[in-house]
């Protein structure tokens, strides 16, 4: 699937368990601009939880496990 750099990023925090304030933080973008890009991403691969949403990110292959770490420096 073709994501934004904004959007990968996010998923990754996702995939990290980080909350809606968490990722605000680490992207400067508002809480309700995280959120915004969050819903984005879940009608994106079609679900309305943030596991299935990191489940069928990485089986897409738009995410790796391997990129989780140290992704709040990026």
């Amino acid at each position: 699937m073709k994501l934004k750099k904004i959007e990968k990023r996010i998923l990754k925090l996702v995939a990290k368990n980080k909350t809606y304030a968490e990722i605000s933080k680490i992207t400067k973008y508002s809480l309700s601009g995280a959120s915004y890009y969050i819903r984005n991403l879940f009608n994106k691969y079609n679900v309305d939880n943030r596991m299935s949403l990191v489940l069928k990110a990485i089986k897409a292959g738009d995410i790796d496990i391997t990129d989780i770490e140290g992704i709040e420096n990026e």
